[in-house]
């Protein structure tokens, strides 16, 4: 994963070095000094790691390097579900309560701050800290170090869209909303 710029005097060498399938750039000698700063900058671009896949259509579910995370509270997982469903808009903490007493009458506020306490420790035991954006009384996804079939189906993915089948977080009611849009946007294409 190492960015690599081949630099060489013969045009074989390059073609060589192309052969390997790596990302890399190639840069004829003499070296101008704009082109290397080209390549540089380019590197330096590149998007961030993602570092969770998430699946919506079905069942709301996360992986990290490839494995199930398990959120030691279900509340947890639908505090990051309706984050991800928001595509990194902020959401705060009344707006998460409100949602999360959609389908538990009994919840209290603290509830919801242990829930996201919870959250923070799940994501940062798989080394995903950086997805959840925490300002004061409210919350985020950095929709960059996610990968999302969501996502991918509202940047015009057509593998994602054959892949949605008319469900989405099926197993909260509030995504339904959602749902009916992506229905009425994807289905039937």
């Amino acid at each position: 994963s190492l960015p690599i710029i081949f630099c060489t005097a013969y045009e074989n060498y390059a073609v060589r070095a192309m052969n390997l399938h790596i990302d890399a750039s190639y840069l004829m000698k003499p070296i101008q000094r704009e082109a290397v700063a080209y390549e540089l900058d380019r590197i330096l671009a590149k998007p961030p790691e993602k570092l969770l896949d998430v699946v919506c259509f079905g069942n709301f579910d996360v992986f990290a390097s490839g494995k199930l995370i398990n959120f030691r509270r279900s509340i947890s997982k639908e505090l990051l579900a309706c984050l991800i469903d928001r595509r990194g808009a902020k959401m705060t903490i009344p707006e998460l309560y409100a949602i999360a007493c959609d389908s538990r009458k009994d919840l209290s506020r603290q509830s919801v701050y242990q829930a996201l306490y919870s959250l923070k420790a799940t994501l940062n035991a798989v080394g995903a800290d950086e997805v959840l954006i925490s300002e004061p009384g409210s919350y985020a996804i950095d929709i960059s170090r996610v990968s999302c079939d969501y996502y991918r189906l509202l940047d015009g993915d057509e593998n994602a869209a054959q892949s949605f089948m008319g469900e989405y977080m099926k197993q909260y009611s509030w995504a339904e909303e959602t749902c009916g849009w992506l229905t009425m946007k994807y289905q039937g294409r």
